[in-house]
């Protein structure tokens, strides 16, 4: 099949079960071209370089001056003379509502038609109204329209009450990542029948064998990973750390992640006495966060709701974490816990549970032997679940199904 996945800035760190996706497709065969609105400045991660995907890639040119966007319109309105005006409505309307004019009909209407595809697959539902646009006025009908939600573009709510109608009109197939999205999406009033679980898979490099034996005489080994954000429970996790080296626990903890709760992570550890326990690493690479994972015995993600109600989506680090070996100690907030087989590879607990989340850790910290092989487990179960192996063909039956 030739596939165009379309998103917005490409390719970001955060963001790398995108190229993930499109190397599955890649490898199976797939002829696929990546549509992006504009390009990342971030580190690009050797999976991108390794497969070429910048090759593959097409950016929407910037239209930085009047003549350069007359000259895009006129050339949409030659091509497509019926499609011109309703179009150029509707990027106005996209101008009065969000501030800025919206080039992206305009370059995908002139880009994807003459490539001929046989499926779009945009990523994050805010990056497909151009594509439903655009079929409203007779373009683009024959490839499947397939868009997946991230949790981001919808949770905890649609930004405008009719951001989506026309899209829901005009998709295929609306894929969300988690059971959890699905329930939260049938809420808001996504239709039903075009919804489906396709989950984001992992980073093929992580599909290595494991090594890991125990060690009871070195100090255990805490890691979290995420953007400090309130509904990711940062603040949490270092009360947690604190509890245990209250209760004579030796362990240390590395943070990896930046966010607008960075200070006061630094003044929480400083209050808590924590200081030698906890490492605030920041933000690091891809790279850079497999390699304190795997020196890590155990990965603690104790998130929760924030105060406009929203919760991790999938939180793709669970299952990374897990691939390389690690527990991981999660709560039922959100769908970070569908990852994770409570008792097999980790454990989930409910909300704000810190004193379940603190004795589980000494139990495991008094018991390596179970510890160890809890992260076996955590390893065979995130590849069976998420690897392109399994993930793709997944992918394969929604781009094909009637």
């Amino acid at each position: 099949m030739k596939i165009a996945v379309i998103t917005d800035n490409f390719p970001r760190v955060s963001e790398l079960f995108i190229a993930t996706q499109v190397v599955g497709l890649i490898e199976r065969g797939h002829e696929v071209d990546i549509y992006a609105t504009g390009r990342s400045s971030e580190p690009m991660h050797p999976l991108l370089e390794q497969h070429r995907l910048l090759e593959r890639t097409m950016f929407c040119p910037p239209c930085d001056s009047p003549w350069r966007l007359l000259r895009l319109l006129l050339r949409f309105g030659l091509h497509h003379p019926a499609a011109l005006l309703p179009t150029l409505h509707a990027a106005m309307q996209s101008k009065r509502e969000g501030g800025h004019f919206d080039r992206r009909p305009f370059w995908l209407g002139l880009s994807l038609p003459t490539r001929h595809y046989d499926v779009l697959h945009v990523h994050f539902g805010y990056n497909a109204p151009p594509i439903a646009t655009l079929r409203r006025w007779g373009l683009l009908r024959k490839p499947r329209f397939v868009v997946t939600f991230h949790g981001c573009d919808f949770m905890p709510r649609i930004a405008r009450p009719d951001q989506y109608n026309l899209l829901f009109q005009k998709a295929d197939v609306l894929i969300h990542v988690t059971r959890f999205a699905v329930e939260q999406a049938s809420r808001m009033g996504f239709p039903e029948e075009k919804m489906c679980i396709v989950p984001c898979g992992l980073n093929p490099a992580l599909e290595q064998p494991l090594q890991r034996t125990p060690n009871a005489d070195r100090p255990l080994r805490i890691a979290y990973v995420g953007r400090l954000v309130d509904l990711k429970k940062p603040l949490t996790f270092i009360e947690i750390i604190a509890n245990l080296r209250q209760r004579d626990v030796i362990c240390t903890a590395t943070m990896i992640g930046d966010g607008p709760l960075m200070e006061a992570c630094r003044t929480r550890v400083a209050e808590r006495g924590v200081d030698s326990v906890i490492t605030l690493a920041g933000a690091c690479t891809s790279d850079r966060v497999q390699a304190l994972l795997s020196e890590s015995d155990l990965f603690l993600f104790p998130g929760g709701h924030d105060a406009d109600g929203r919760a991790e989506n999938q939180g793709c680090v669970a299952q990374e974490a897990q691939a390389m070996g690690l527990p991981v100690i999660c709560t039922t907030a959100g769908g970070t816990h569908e990852s994770v087989r409570n008792g097999h590879t980790g454990y989930v607990l409910d909300e704000g549970d810190t004193e379940g989340m603190v004795e589980i850790i000494i139990q495991l910290n008094s018991q390596r032997t179970v510890l160890t092989m809890m992260g076996h487990n955590a390893h065979r179960h995130a590849i069976e679940l998420y690897s392109n192996r399994r993930i793709i063909p997944l992918l394969e039956q929604v781009y094909q199904k009637d």
